[in-house]
């Protein structure tokens, strides 16, 4: 029964497309952008993502992704030790880029979290059952990180 409530909650919650709304910086250094021709084999230059652990709130910040391909960064909440819902996506062109994933609901405090480079089909609309996780020599290629003791307030102020 809980197992079919976690699959009901799972494919409700990610049947959500989102839309490439922003530009990632791209960081142009010759030296960087030479990692990408290195082979797949999780060596520099190979599709990789590094997410900090940090403080819970409505955006995850990325420090730096590898896309060989253009594609999507995806949160994950954890599920007991596997990627759970995707709370939110963001696209990142071909390149290395750092930068930050909105999510549709906040992270929070000292939970475990996944960040997951998804494949694009080429539309740049975000659909988990099209766009799924990109797996190398049988590996997914995400990172995990956790979220520190406190959230980050979000500031609602009005202008006078």
């Amino acid at each position: 029964m809980l197992a079919a409530g976690i699959l009901i909650g799972f494919t409700v919650c990610n049947n959500i497309t989102y839309r490439d709304t922003s530009i990632n910086p791209k960081i142009d250094s010759p030296d960087l952008n030479d990692d990408l021709k290195i082979k797949e084999n999780g060596r520099p230059g190979a599709n990789t993502i590094d997410v900090e652990d940090q403080n819970a709130g409505i955006l995850v910040m990325v420090k730096r992704v590898i896309m060989q391909n253009s594609g999507w960064v995806a949160i994950h909440e954890d599920a007991g030790d596997i990627p759970g819902n995707i709370l939110g996506a963001q696209y990142f062109e071909q390149g290395i880029h750092s930068g930050e994933v909105y999510l549709l609901r906040n992270t929070l405090p000292q939970n475990k979290y996944y960040a997951i480079i998804h494949s694009d089909d080429g539309d740049k609309a975000f659909n988990h059952e099209i766009d799924t996780p990109l797996i190398v020599s049988g590996n997914i290629i995400s990172t995990i990180f956790h979220t520190l003791n406190f959230e980050i307030p979000i500031r609602n102020e009005s202008i006078q």
